[in-house]
């Protein structure tokens, strides 16, 4: 249920003073979540998010070729945290973005970010895994559009799926879901436990972003 994606940007700083700049801003954002991966497709060293991270990305860094000295990163991951990071970066001044614009061409504004509740979230996401969803990405740079109604989508039709097979017997009976009833609640306990994780991760992740008072666009 992950969409992912990668940015790529230069940076003026050298690869290795970029190094401790970005371990120093995992340390701030992200801190004893991350690891240095020696796999780094040609680039000098790469981090990355560990499980325990309410994060998605990996950090590649360095030169392009030995006749390019320029230094470049590289950034992917699940598609809203890329975006999440690629914001953190410019505002640490690690890499310059070009302004945005709205529809109307009038550049984009940025504000900061209000906190997310688990006492919301949680309760969301036990009635309907796809209301958990919602109240993640609801004014939050975690989730894309995309990512959203792609995750909405999913739990719905899985949910509409378990209600269906659970309510005949798992294909054994006509439906009848007062008959069936323990069946559908033990087929949805699991979409409601994978959801719990991530809504919790969601929030999470949002709230660090709270704290730090980092700004994102307000489309």
């Amino acid at each position: 249920m992950q969409a992912e994606t990668f940015r790529s940007f230069e940076s003026a700083e050298t690869p290795d003073a970029l190094r401790w700049k970005l371990v120093a801003l995992l340390n701030k954002v992200d801190s004893n979540n991350f690891q240095y991966e020696p796999e780094t497709m040609g680039f000098a060293y790469l981090y990355q998010s560990i499980f325990t991270s309410p994060f998605n990305y990996r950090l590649y860094a360095g030169t392009v070729s030995e006749k390019q000295s320029m230094t470049m990163i590289r950034l992917e991951g699940r598609t809203g945290d890329v975006n999440v990071f690629s914001r953190i970066l410019e505002q640490e001044k690690l890499i310059k973005l070009d302004p945005l614009y709205t529809g109307e061409g009038k550049e984009i504004q940025y504000a900061a970010l209000t906190p997310k509740y688990h006492w919301i979230g949680q309760p969301l996401n036990w009635v309907a895994p796809w209301l958990g969803v919602l109240h993640a990405s609801y004014d939050s740079p975690r989730l894309t559009t995309g990512q959203t109604v792609f995750r909405f989508s999913m739990y719905f039709g899985i949910d509409a799926v378990l209600v269906w097979a659970a309510g005949r017997n798992f294909f054994r009976d006509k439906f009848n879901a007062q008959k069936y009833a323990g069946n559908i609640a033990a087929a949805l306990f699991l979409p409601r436990v994978i959801g719990s994780i991530q809504s919790a991760n969601l929030v999470r992740g949002h709230n660090r972003l709270v704290e730090l008072k980092y700004t994102f666009p307000v489309q």
